[in-house]
């Protein structure tokens, strides 16, 4: 009787496992047919975005979208013929690769795919329903800083996510069919709950780092594998009915392990080095379960087990779960990510670029300055990518090409034309994706002159072969132009004109100096040589395109209309140095006429200083002792307890009550008169001049000096 017993037990036993193998293999291959054969009769998906919300809604077809960055846009693509508001795409961000809102996915009816990656943020909360059809939703290095939320239907769906990172919550209910969720170096900060109802259904989560996990599988024969991955919370497993498997491989766990397993022979196992802190539970129902416990696995609070006795798992049943090629769960999962990658492409995970080998180049305001025709430029991407340039601003990545080797690193040769170039180099792999960067190259034929403000650094190209004259005379003035200043700053609006000029005076012990001047220089004007916006030029005394000496001007608009003046154009800021010139620009003007002598002319101020940028001076902070009186239509002042001929100088811009004059000539203490007259009659008015400004209120130049000589 015994023995009968124990044949009827081996026969069992084989029909069971031949019925397993064959499930397993049938359920593998359903899994990748909801990926592979279904009927793709497109639709449209409907997108809008509301108050700060987007919704995305499918309608009965079998749709494929994309939410993914298109060039500097973030883009929602059809895929497959699937159109989006009847066209081939809608842009939910301009100019960036994050949404800020929610975002809403309702795919309705059919077997839809939706595919989330390649470098996609969502700040807000997303959801997804999709309850007909076989599913298939995927992210891959993709931000959601929000919850996710996904109910699927009970066809055989399938749930990916890769390289992403989820702020909030994760929750996922999958209905009956044989489904599979795949999570592979996923980072989810908030509590994760899976469901599955019914059917096969598998999980894996690999390489991933989770808050608290929960899974419930419900009916049917299902599988759990985890493999290198940290819970820093709870873990629970509710496994279900039927003959359920579950892996743990490499696994932490910070808080309490629960593994429940419902009425079937069961097995669990604990593979490599496993560190469960909390307390653990591990309970079944019914008999013949099996457990297997690896000599690196450790119940730090300890465990209690129950209906798992002395039966070990069967190693050709681990092989046949975790890595068989036809039936395991890891290879599966390689499957999944791969029609990920066939669906969107693989991201580009890394470009770099170096340009430190090239000789005679310079780092100038955001731009490389280099003297070399043939530019090399040289980094790492990933091995075997297909590295391009764009150097000429076409959109056409034909200017130079590399493929990166084994170890990712790369060298492209760029020949260069003269003046800017915005150089884009694109790493490239053979799924379509691609990774660019931006290097901002100018290519220098003239000398190369840095101006050190005080408001900022500037570097000027000078027009060497264009100006040779013009070009020697300034370099002739380097050293006279330490601690010069800007004297001059005038706008096209107030004064016809918008310029900021220096090169004439020099701060010495607080006072402002003229720079000593030698020999004019010919004008050498060419007409070709515009006195556009960013351009060098030398400034002439009125009258005389031949009187050039020091004092030069940096054009911040458009100003050709001078041309007719001949001022020769001699040089261009380069790079972003503009923004230093424009800062500089846009500083407030003060008028400093009659506060500093003129050394030229004995008894005589200089004159040359009403439009002087200042940075932080306070105009007229001098108050004048004594009191004014003024009649309407009269420029004269007469005071009351004033001392006009020590506390004032001809030139010097005063205000009498408020109303701003230029002292024209002083009489006496008590009485001096001025440019116009005024306006109204006053009596007892307060007088108020403006004073010198200290040292560091003036744009000063520690230096101007050539940091790369003309060829």
């Amino acid at each position: 009787m015994k023995m009968r017993s124990l044949f009827r037990w081996l026969a069992t036993y084989r029909q069971v496992k031949s019925y397993r193998k064959r499930r397993t293999t049938r359920r593998f291959g359903q899994m990748i047919e909801c990926c592979e054969q279904r009927a793709m009769l497109s639709g449209n998906v409907t997108v809008t975005v509301a108050s700060g919300a987007a919704t995305i809604t499918g309608d009965t077809s079998d749709n494929s979208i994309q939410i993914a960055v298109s060039g500097t846009n973030l883009v929602v693509t059809g895929l497959n013929g699937t159109t989006i508001n009847n066209t081939t795409s809608f842009t939910l961000a301009t100019n960036a690769t994050t949404f800020t809102g929610t975002t809403s996915i309702n795919m309705g009816a059919g077997s839809d795919s939706v595919f989330i990656g390649n470098g996609v943020t969502l700040t807000g909360n997303v959801t997804l329903t999709d309850t007909s059809g076989n599913n298939f939703f995927a992210t891959r290095s993709a931000t959601i800083n929000g919850t996710f939320s996904a109910t699927m239907g009970s066809g055989a769906d399938s749930f990916s996510t890769e390289s992403t990172t989820i702020s909030g919550a994760v929750t996922l209910l999958t209905g009956g069919g044989n489904d599979f969720v795949s999570m592979l170096s996923t980072t989810i900060n908030g509590a994760t709950a899976i469901s599955t109802v019914e059917g096969d259904d598998r999980i894996v989560i690999d390489q991933s780092t989770l808050k608290n996990l929960s899974m419930s599988t419900s009916d049917g024969a299902d599988s759990i594998a985890l493999r290198q991955t940290t819970i820093g919370g709870n873990l629970a497993a509710d496994l279900g009915r039927q003959r359920d498997f579950m892996s743990l491989q490499n696994v932490t766990v910070s808080g309490s392990t629960s593994i429940t397993a419902g009425r079937g022979r069961d097995s669990i196992v604990f593979d490599g080095t496993n560190t469960l802190s909390g307390s653990a539970s591990i309970k079944g129902e019914g008999g013949r379960n099996a457990i297997t416990k690896s000599s690196g696995t450790s119940f730090a609070g300890g465990v209690q087990q129950r209906r798992f006795g002395r039966r070990t798992v069967d190693p050709t049943l681990i092989t046949s779960q975790l890595t068989d090629a036809t039936t395991g769960i890891y290879p599966a999962a390689t499957a999944l990510r791969t029609k990920v990658t066939t669906a969107i492409g693989m991201p580009v995970t890394t470009l770099t670029t170096d340009t430190s080998g090239n000789a005679n180049t310079i780092q100038s305001n955001g731009t490389l300055a280099t003297r070399q025709n043939t530019f090399v430029i040289t980094g790492t991407t990933d091995a075997g990518n297909t590295v391009a340039v764009d150097a000429d601003g076409d959109g056409q990545y034909d200017d130079g090409t590399a493929t990166a080797n084994s170890s990712g690193a790369y060298s492209v040769s760029v020949t260069l034309a003269n003046g800017g170039h915005a150089v884009s180099v694109k790493s490239s792999n053979t799924t379509g994706q691609s990774l660019t960067k931006a290097v901002d190259i100018y290519k220098v034929i003239g000398s190369l002159v840095r101006f050190t403000s005080s408001e900022g650094t500037f570097d000027v190209e000078l027009y060497d072969a264009d100006a040779p004259l013009t070009v020697a005379n300034f370099k002739s003035y380097l050293d006279d132009y330490a601690n010069s200043i800007i004297h001059r700053s005038t706008d096209a609006t107030t004064e016809g004109l918008a310029v900021i000029q220096g090169g004439g005076f020099v701060l010495n012990s607080g006072e402002v100096v003229p720079v000593t001047t030698t020999a004019p220089v010919t004008n050498e004007f060419k007409a070709a040589n515009s006195n556009e916006r960013g351009t060098l030029a030398l400034a002439l005394p009125a009258g005389n395109i031949n009187g050039g000496t020091s004092q030069w001007f940096i054009n911040t608009a458009d100003n050709s209309s001078i041309d007719t003046g001949k001022y020769t154009v001699f040089g261009q800021v380069i790079g972003t140095g503009m923004t230093v010139v424009d800062d500089i620009h846009d500083l407030s003007t003060s008028n400093l006429n009659g506060l500093y002598a003129d050394p030229a002319n004995a008894g005589s101020t200089l004159q040359a200083l009403s439009t002087v940028p200042l940075d932080g001076y306070a105009e007229f902070g001098q108050t004048v002792t004594g009191t004014a009186a003024v009649t309407s239509g009269s420029t004269t002042v007469t005071g009351t307890g004033t001392t006009f001929t020590t506390s004032l100088k001809v030139g010097q811009v005063i205000t009498v009550g408020g109303v701003e004059r230029t002292v024209a000539t002083i009489v006496s203490d008590t009485q001096l008169t001025v440019n116009s007259a005024f306006t109204a009659t006053a009596t007892s008015a307060a007088i108020k001049a403006n004073t010198k400004p200290t040292a560091s209120q003036f744009v000063t130049f520690t230096s101007i000096a050539t940091i790369l000589p003309a060829t």
